[in-house]
């Protein structure tokens, strides 16, 4: 649900509201995390070896901004790792292995 705030419109073609804020509406499930090797669940089975950004977005559904930060997230948390390899322009990712 995405809650709306009516604004001073600057031009005849500029928006009356802005958005304040999205509330979730449901929730589809729990998942409980106690550590590092439980964030695997979050990377797909069917993932190469080695694959770019766009394989996750495809594989997980998630588009543009959420994407990359689910991937900098599972970077962080050390779930999979940059190869330091490239794929034209794309940055290659491989699963952890030490997990």
């Amino acid at each position: 649900m995405e809650y709306r705030v009516k604004t001073e419109k600057k031009s005849y073609y500029g928006k009356a509201y802005e958005r304040a804020g999205v509330v979730p509406v449901c929730l589809s499930g729990k998942v409980f995390l106690c550590g590092r090797s439980d964030y695997d669940v979050f990377v797909p089975q069917g993932l190469p070896e080695c694959f770019t950004a766009k394989d996750f977005s495809r594989a997980t559904l998630l588009r543009g901004k959420n994407a990359y930060s689910a991937l900098n997230t599972l970077v962080f948390l050390g779930v999979i790792t940059p190869t330091g390899e490239k794929s034209g322009r794309s940055s290659l990712f491989s699963r952890n292995k030490n997990i």
